[in-house]
C-alpha cells in the first residue's frame, strides 16, 4: 500500500474538456489567464463547485487526480495517504496544485504539501541551480517514505521535471509511476542503475566547491582541471565561458558539499599523522559513508549490514553510536553517528587486528562524547 505520493504538479485541471473547463464555459466564468493575483484565491473558492462529482468521472478531473484515483481502484491507495505536489510558481501552476489539494482532501481524506520551484528560462546558470534544487526537493519528499511505501509519478508539469525527477528517484531506488490515459494502462518503470564513484572526482572537490560558489571562467583553469572538466561532462556545462555544475551534478555533489563533518580529539590526532595516501582513502570513505547514510534514509534495508555493523553482534550490544563496515576491499571502520547534515566521526580503524583488540572498548568510550572538532576534507 502506498502512504506516501509524490507528484510533480502540471496544469491539466484547467483543460476545457475537463470539468473545471466544462463549469468555466457554462457558468461564464473568467479565465484563469486573465485573473489579477489578487483574484486568484476568491476565483478558486468560486470554483470548487466543479468538483462536487468528481468521484463519479476521475477522467476529467486532472492528470494527478487520474494517477490517485486510478490507486484506489487498484486497492494500493493507504488510507489518508501524505500527498506531495511540487509545482512550478507560475500563475497557472499555483491554481493547478491548490485545486488538486481540495479534492484530494475532499475525496481521499489526504494530507497533502505543496512545495512550489522557479525555471527561468531566460537566465541559464540560473536555470541550472534551479533544476538541481527541484532535484533536492524531490528527493526530500520521496523520503518521507522509503521505495516500498512511496509512490512517485513526475509525469504532469513540464517534460524537463519527469526526466530529472525519474533521475533524481533512480539514483535513491524509487520506481516511478506513469499513467497511459487514453486507454487507462497504469504502469511502473524501474529505477535505472546510477553507480556514482567518488573517488574519481576526490581530487577535485575544491574546484566543484568553487564552481558552486563562484564564477569561474573554463580558460582560467589548469591543464589539469580543464581535463576533468572536459571527462566529466555529465556534471557541468559552461555558459558563456563560465563553468557551471549541472542539475545532476549539484544533485550529486550536494550531501558532499553541505555535510559539516565533526570528529574527536583522538579521530583528530590520528588525522593529523596520516599520509596523503591514507588521507586521500580515508576522504573517499567518508564520503561514500555519506552517501550511503542518505540511501539508507530511503531503504532501510540498504546498507543496513554496512552502517550499523554492531546491530549484527553477538553478545553485547550497542544502539549508538553506529559502526560502519566499508566492504571495499582495503580496511576502513568508523564509529559514527549523524544529525541532520551533520556527522559525527568518533574513531576509525586502517587495520583489521586493532579494529579486533579495540572495538568493544572504543565503542563503549563514545557512548556520550561530543565531537568539537570540524573536519575540513576540501
Amino acid at each position: 500500500m502506498y502512504s506516501n505520493i509524490v507528484l510533480t504538479g502540471g496544469k491539466s485541471i484547467l483543460g476545457k474538456f475537463n470539468l473545471l473547463g466544462k463549469f468555466i464555459e457554462d457558468n461564464n466564468i473568467e479565465h484563469v489567464k486573465n485573473l489579477k493575483s489578487e483574484d486568484v484565491e476568491k476565483w478558486i473558492e468560486k470554483v470548487k463547485v466543479a468538483f462536487q462529482n468528481s468521484k463519479s468521472d476521475p477522467k476529467k478531473v486532472s492528470v494527478e487526480y487520474s494517477l490517485v484515483h486510478t490507486l484506489k481502484e487498484m486497492n494500493k491507495l493507504a488510507n489518508n495517504p501524505d500527498i506531495s505536489i511540487i509545482h512550478t510558481n507560475t500563475k497557472e501552476g499555483i491554481i493547478s496544485a491548490k485545486l488538486n489539494e481540495y479534492i484530494f482532501r475532499k475525496d481521499f481524506n489526504a494530507n497533502v504539501i505543496l512545495k512550489g520551484v522557479d525555471f527561468d528560462i531566460n537566465d541559464r546558470i540560473k536555470l541550472n541551480k534551479q533544476y538541481g534544487e527541484f532535484m533536492d526537493i524531490l528527493v526530500t519528499e520521496l523520503q518521507k517514505g522509503n521505495i516500498y511505501n512511496t509512490f512517485f509519478s513526475p509525469t504532469p508539469g513540464y517534460k524537463v521535471m519527469s526526466y530529472l525527477g525519474y533521475v533524481a528517484g533512480s539514483f535513491y531506488g524509487y520506481k516511478m509511476g506513469y499513467l497511459y490515459e487514453e486507454g487507462s494502462v497504469f504502469q511502473e518503470v524501474p529505477p535505472i542503475p546510477i553507480k556514482f564513484d567518488i573517488e574519481e572526482s576526490i581530487d577535485y572537490l575544491y574546484l566543484i566547491k568553487e564552481i558552486q560558489e563562484s564564477e569561474i571562467k573554463y580558460n582560467s583553469l589548469s591543464k589539469m582541471e580543464q581535463e576533468f572538466i572536459d571527462n566529466h561532462t555529465y556534471f557541468f556545462d559552461t555558459i558563456d565561458g563560465v563553468v557551471v555544475l549541472n542539475a545532476f551534478g549539484l544533485f550529486l555533489f550536494k550531501n558532499i558539499l553541505t555535510t559539516e563533518i565533526f570528529i574527536s580529539d583522538e579521530l583528530k590526532e590520528m588525522w593529523d599523522k596520516l599520509d596523503n595516501d591514507k588521507r586521500k582513502f580515508v576522504k573517499t570513505q567518508i564520503f561514500e559513508l555519506i552517501r550511503k547514510i542518505k540511501l539508507f534514509k530511503s531503504n532501510n534495508n540498504s546498507y543496513k549490514g554496512e552502517l550499523m555493523h554492531n546491530k549484527s553482534w553477538e553478545g553485547k550490544r550497542f544502539n549508538k553510536p553506529y559502526l560502519y563496515k566499508s566492504i571495499t576491499g582495503n580496511i576502513f571502520r568508523a564509529v559514527w553517528d549523524t544529525d541532520e547534515n551533520k556527522l559525527n566521526l568518533y574513531y576509525i580503524w586502517l587495520d583489521h587486528d586493532k579494529y579486533e583488540r579495540e572495538y568493544e572498548k572504543i565503542m563503549q568510550k563514545y557512548q556520550d562524547y561530543k565531537c568539537k572538532n570540524l573536519l575540513e576534507l576540501i
